[in-house]
Formats: C-alpha cells, sequence, structure tokens
C-alpha cells in the first residue's frame, strides 16, 4: 500500500479495514478467552518516531502522553493515536454462521481452537471502550480533529444494507467528509488472489452492489437454531446457538452507540 504525504491537502484520507481480533496483543486473548490455548507471541512494531525532529523524537519515544485505559493492540501509541475508529458490527447470529460456511471450507470448525478467537464481540468492545475513554480526557479531546464527541462511531451491518447511502452519508456528515466519490455499485470480480480470497470475498467480489436481507424481520434464535440443524447437525447449531447467547451483551452494548 502506497500512502501519499500529499493526501490530506487533496482532501483525501486512507482507510484500513482490519478485523479488531487481529489487533490485539496475545495478553489481552488470553486474559478474555477460558480455554488454554497456544498463544502466538505478539508481534513488536517500533515507534521510531523518525518523522519527527530530535526534540520531538525524546518526547514521543519516551512515551508520550499515558492513556487512561491502557493500549490493548500491539500499534505502536502514535498510531493509534492518529486513527479515527470507525466500527462495523452485525447480529452474531448473522455474523458467526457465515463465518462457518466460509471458514468450514479451509477446516475450521464451531469447537475449533480459533472459535473463541472469532465468534466474539469482546474485541471490538474492548477497543470501542478503550478509544471513548481516550476522546474522553483532556488530552485526547484535544488531539482529536474537530467532531471527536462523534467518536468512536459505530455503525450496524443491518442498517446499511437496509439504508447504505443514508448510513454512509450519515458517517461522512459525522466525521466531515464528502459522500459524493462513495461508490454503491462496481464490477463483478471474475478471479481471487487465493482459495482463502474466494472463500471469504466471493460473495461482494461475484456482486454488482449492496446486496438487501432477504428477510427483514427480527432475528429469531430458536428459528435459526433450527435451520443451522438442517444446515450442520444439531450438535454444530447448539455451539452456534451458545456463541451466539454469549456474544449478545457485546453487540447490545454497542448497537445502542451506533448511528
Amino acid at each position: 500500500m502506497h500512502i501519499d504525504a500529499d493526501y490530506p491537502s487533496q482532501n483525501k484520507f486512507v482507510m484500513i479495514k482490519e478485523h479488531t481480533v487481529h489487533l490485539m496483543t496475545s495478553e489481552i486473548h488470553a486474559a478474555n478467552i477460558p480455554e488454554r490455548r497456544e498463544c502466538q507471541p505478539t508481534p513488536v512494531i517500533e515507534d521510531r518516531a523518525l518523522d519527527l525532529d530530535e526534540a520531538e523524537r525524546t518526547i514521543a519515544t519516551s512515551g508520550g502522553i499515558p492513556f487512561p485505559v491502557p493500549n490493548p493492540t500491539f500499534l505502536p501509541d502514535r498510531l493509534i493515536k492518529s486513527l479515527t475508529p470507525v466500527f462495523l458490527i452485525r447480529h452474531p447470529g448473522r455474523v458467526f454462521p457465515s463465518f462457518l460456511r466460509a471458514s468450514t471450507l479451509i477446516g475450521a470448525t464451531v469447537a475449533g481452537g480459533n472459535a473463541s478467537l472469532y465468534l466474539s464481540f469482546k474485541w471490538q468492545r474492548i477497543m470501542f471502550d478503550f478509544y471513548k475513554a481516550w476522546y474522553s480526557c483532556p488530552r485526547g479531546a484535544e488531539s482529536a480533529r474537530p467532531g471527536r464527541e462523534n467518536l468512536p462511531i459505530v455503525i450496524d451491518g443491518d442498517k446499511l444494507i437496509d439504508d447504505p447511502q443514508g448510513q454512509i452519508r450519515k458517517m461522512c456528515q459525522l466525521l466531515g467528509l464528502d459522500p459524493a466519490p462513495v461508490q454503491f455499485s462496481w464490477e463483478k470480480k471474475e478471479k481471487f488472489e487465493s482459495p482463502a480470497h474466494e472463500v471469504f470475498l466471493s460473495t461482494i467480489g461475484k456482486s454488482t452492489g449492496v446486496i438487501k436481507n432477504k428477510d427483514s424481520k427480527p432475528l429469531n434464535l430458536e428459528e435459526e437454531a433450527a435451520q443451522w440443524a438442517k444446515e450442520w447437525d444439531k450438535k454444530t447449531a447448539q455451539e452456534l446457538k451458545i456463541r451466539t447467547e454469549e456474544a449478545m451483551e457485546d453487540y447490545n452494548y454497542l448497537l445502542k452507540e451506533s448511528i
């Protein structure tokens, strides 16, 4: 990825999309997963502050301004402060079976070693609370761009699917961005970089626009579990149901903050 230093003067901004679970330190993972599992070492990213002059560099590398809540990620503090957080969530009863359908094709199971990592909304909530605390303190408020009272932003996936233009327009308004360049249709993709890319990206890649929900009714977990049992088996359906129920508190916590 190439980032042009002149982007801000062109009224352009870099958007980076990542799953919050992939940003957490191994210590955060271990503290929030009940099962014992093999932890991978946390990657080390060192901020040498080479973009600053010597005096500023000394301040930056000596610790800088402390956070009211410790940084839960392996990203350097200066980088995490510079990001504008936007969280995209969706009902776990839709997210979890979708993840299982895709990941089953590459050998994963609902009870596998990584299930507690991916079938959870803990990481989004931890990250949300971290940023909420930062923007609520005087130093964090000073560091943010205008409109920081709107941060962190949460977008609910079902609202986004039902009203993509309205949700994007609202987000852009809160961030002071022009929504005009946003595309709501695109060319269908014929080839994917790898089998894993095709597994997880084929739905959007083979589409030409936002695919509306087939059923706009509120999700009924008992009915969904019955369908999961037909699609997989009763044991898998029960495990998915339990995982969904466990994630609902964190999901609802974030949902009430959605735009």
